[in-house]
């Protein structure tokens, strides 16, 4: 996101824990729960996006009260440094876990929020943090729900990663195969960040981030398949299924597309592009 939106004449910077340095990125090594430094790191800034968390169910499952004080001291650090300096935009990336049980589908933006998974229930109150400084402030937010993101790169405990880096054996050991999920390549996440960097809409505006399309882990191991030209077995293995996940998630977009973005990338399009560059 940092790379392309210098492409796109953005003068970026960024906040991390570790001494990093990013080509054309300016990164200060800071935390997102020290206030004070990120008021003054935040001070001129223009736009703030607040990708400082925790989303991988393994970490926030085995640590979470540490994920649950990063998500709400980061969010409200960066509110309240958002709200101090002269920036004209908040976005926020929230998931879109944050609707548990679906009473229809696909989720719209007003469908009811009952979370039911950790990720779900930590975005959800990072939301009403976001709400809440909206209503003291003249500014944009933005709060992004979105779906499962896939791409290069990607931590190993996701499910795309999972499969990949298994076969090589001709085998493939999941858990739930049969549930279905949003999957939206990252190359189209980032487009949606620049169409809401660019946004010039005044108040709290909220949009589904996803492709639109549901789809199983067994139709993911399916497609790997045609693109790897590999026999692929699936096992099962139920110490790997998780409690309240629900069967089907699929994100309405339509209010997104208003502002004119469209997912370029299906499932297939999507994962023979990963395949690609994960060889």
């Amino acid at each position: 996101l940092g790379d392309t939106l210098h492409k796109c004449g953005y003068e970026v910077s960024g906040i991390s824990k570790s001494d990093i340095k990013i080509k054309n990125i300016n990164v200060y090594k800071a935390d997102v729960c020290d206030k004070d430094i990120v008021g003054e790191i935040c001070e001129d800034k223009d736009i703030i996006i607040h990708l400082a968390a925790t989303t991988e169910h393994k970490n926030i499952s085995k640590f979470p009260m540490e994920s649950l004080w990063t998500s709400l001291s980061g969010t409200y650090n960066l509110l309240y440094a958002f709200q101090k300096s002269n920036a004209k935009n908040f976005i926020f990336p929230s998931s879109g876990k944050v609707y548990g049980k679906p009473s229809y589908l696909p989720f719209d933006e007003q469908h009811p929020l009952n979370p039911t998974t950790p990720l779900g229930r930590i975005k959800k109150l990072c939301e009403d943090m976001v709400l809440h400084f909206s209503t003291i402030s003249d500014k944009s937010f933005s709060i992004l729900r979105i779906f499962n993101v896939y791409g290069p790169n990607q931590k190993p405990e996701f499910l795309i990663p999972t499969i990949l880096s298994q076969i090589k054996n001709n085998k493939v050991i999941l858990g739930d195969i049969k549930s279905k999920r949003d999957y939206l390549y990252i190359k189209d996440l980032i487009t949606a960040f620049l169409t809401i960097v660019k946004n010039k809409e005044k108040g709290v505006q909220i949009y589904n981030v996803g492709s639109g399309v549901s789809t199983s882990a067994e139709d993911i191991v399916r497609a790997i398949e045609k693109i790897s030209k590999k026999k692929l077995s699936i096992e099962v293995d139920k110490s790997k299924l998780r409690k309240n996940e629900m069967p089907d998630e699929k994100a309405d977009i339509s209010k997104l597309k208003i502002l004119g973005w469209n997912p370029k990338y299906n499932v297939h399009s999507g994962l023979k592009d990963m395949f690609t560059n994960w060889e």
